[in-house]
């Protein structure tokens, strides 16, 4: 028996890698739509009230008041980079996992707030008027645990129908 390593081995037997069944894919691109739609959504009404998510990500009390402009529109950007790429279908791997440690940030932001006794306006989806927005709390652990879950889903199972991933990996294959 030999103690080498050949290039062609591998450290898991071939089946054990995750199945692309249709069922796997069609949930994968229910996941990636979700939180693509999400992502942008969030995204833009946040770039039409700007300055209102300034003030959001001010009251978190966790930033200084010099890194807050930079942290809004870094935000708004990665949202809407996110859920463009996401909804496309393309590098769903990267897209969610970078939603992922977002949505991590965001989870801990809200379980921050809520320590504090802050009873804040979580700044999710933008609000020009800085009235009617959602307040931190249980409700919006649990939804951004939910978009987690999808986000972690994606990593694992990126491959699915309508991507543009899919098409250029067809397209270098043949």
């Amino acid at each position: 028996m030999s103690n080498q390593i050949s290039a062609n081995s591998t450290f898991l037997p071939e089946n054990s890698a995750p199945r692309e069944t249709p069922l796997m894919q069609g949930i994968s691109l229910a996941a990636r739509l979700l939180v693509g739609f999400v992502m942008l959504i969030a995204g833009a009404g946040k770039l039409g009230a700007i300055e209102q998510f300034g003030h959001n990500i001010y009251n978190y009390q966790l930033l200084p008041l010099s890194l807050v402009n930079i942290a809004a529109l870094l935000f708004v950007w990665v949202e809407i980079t996110i859920g463009i790429l996401l909804i496309v279908g393309a590098a769903v791997r990267g897209s969610a996992l970078l939603s992922g440690a977002l949505l991590l940030l965001f989870i801990a932001a809200v379980l921050w707030a809520m320590s504090q006794g802050l009873e804040i306006d979580c700044g999710c989806f933008g609000n020009a008027n800085g009235e009617g927005g959602v307040k931190v709390g249980w409700p919006k652990v649990l939804e951004n645990l939910g978009l987690l879950a999808a986000s972690i889903f994606l990593i694992y199972f990126p491959r699915s129908y309508f991507s543009l991933d899919r098409v250029i990996h067809e397209h270098w294959e043949s």
